[in-house]
């Protein structure tokens, strides 16, 4: 959290600080301005260097992303504690790891996620099409980097940060497509460069993607898509409903066992999967997902040896069968 000092400073540049009952209106203005939290698009490079947009700008900073840079009222509220408009890119995962690890960032950052799911964009309500605001792939790699380091920390092993963890694995941005997902935003690149008006569309598609995009493409293609991309409109809400399509405990289980080259994990994965699958009992399944979660768990804090990225498969695995237990 900011200091004093620098709240006062930003609030130099800002309008004066409100009291805390003013700062809900800050939120609302915020879900409806065009750029929702942020005033401009910048590169934030590597060494701390902050650059207008333009071609490969951070090379001689050792690299960096392009996104949003807060307003003067965004940063106001970040320095008086209230963490909004939070950038998984930007996240440093060694803030979250160890004996001082900053759960109460953590905690503000999964709110958040929660928020823009259910608050339809949140602060981003707006900025979702705001071009260059957020960039869906380097928020799930940002969201990677951060899982990695909190499944390799011993500290994150401990049954007093299980749920924490669960839940961080649970509202992250990790993506389960990746393949599907990198077609989808070049297919909606190929329909704006033939369709101008698409484009707020396609922004929002590479920034922050959600169920509803399937919908809101065949909406528009019906007002006010061309004829010659009716196929390309198709065929795009198609693999958005692919994507954000619900699978079940049984589908992701096998997926999950897939993707690992742990022999027992895979067989693990693969003998869960059978096993619920060949029990049509709804009472029987909640037994055998309840008994599974439990092994997971104690397999994911007691195996010191196992790899972070299939803790990651096993507490995936135990959100799939929760979904479904919730579903009978």
């Amino acid at each position: 959290m900011a200091t004093p000092l620098a709240a006062v400073a930003l609030a130099e540049t800002a309008p004066a600080v409100p009291d805390g009952s003013d700062y809900r209106s800050w939120i609302e203005q915020m879900k409806q301005a065009q750029r929702g939290p942020f005033e401009r698009i910048r590169w934030f490079c590597a060494d701390g260097a902050v650059l207008p947009p333009g071609e490969s700008v951070c090379k001689e900073h050792g690299g960096g992303v392009q996104h949003g840079e807060w307003n003067a009222r965004a940063k106001v509220l970040r320095a008086e504690g209230f963490l909004i408009a939070n950038l998984l890119a930007d996240v440093h995962p060694d803030d979250f790891v160890g004996d001082t690890a900053n759960l109460d960032a953590l905690r503000q950052i999964l709110l958040e996620q929660f928020l823009i799911v259910s608050d339809d964009g949140w602060v981003f309500r707006q900025a979702r099409f705001y071009r260059g605001a957020v960039q869906v792939e380097d928020e799930q790699s940002g969201a990677s980097r951060l899982l990695m380091a909190m499944l390799a920390d011993p500290n994150w092993l401990t049954p007093s940060r299980f749920v924490l963890l669960r839940e961080s694995v649970r509202l992250l941005p990790v993506s389960a497509e990746p393949r599907l997902g990198s077609e989808i935003r070049q297919l909606a690149i190929d329909i704006a460069d033939t369709d101008a008006d698409f484009a707020p569309l396609r922004v929002k598609i590479h920034g922050i993607p959600d169920a509803g995009d399937a919908e809101m493409v065949r909406r528009y293609a019906k007002s006010k898509g061309k004829a010659q991309l009716a196929e390309q409109y198709a065929s795009l809400a198609t693999k958005l409903d692919a994507l954000n399509a619900p699978q079940t405990a049984v589908r992701r289980l096998e997926s999950l066992a897939a993707e690992t080259r742990n022999a027992a994990l895979k067989n693990q994965l693969q003998a869960a999967a059978k096993r619920l699958e060949g029990t049509p009992a709804a009472s029987e399944r909640v037994v055998i997902a309840a008994a599974l979660s439990a092994d997971w768990r104690r397999q994911i804090e007691s195996d010191g040896a196992m790899k972070p990225l299939n803790r990651l498969r096993l507490l995936l695995a135990s959100l799939a069968i929760e979904q479904e237990v919730f579903a009978v």
